[in-house]
């Protein structure tokens, strides 16, 4: 159970680093989805044909 998961390492590393630790993977999981349609948007516009 992911609850008592973090529950547990709340109450064994403390609450600011659990926190911490958290937000950085959120961050890291939308910068890598951000990066991922860039990278998309930037072959669209590539291949897009001038006029």
């Amino acid at each position: 159970m992911v609850l008592m998961e973090i529950y547990t390492a709340i109450s064994t590393v403390g609450f600011p680093i659990v926190a911490f630790f958290m937000m950085y993977k959120q961050s890291n999981d939308v910068i890598t989805k951000n990066t991922d349609a860039l990278n998309k948007l930037s072959m669209a516009v590539s291949n897009c044909p001038i006029r």
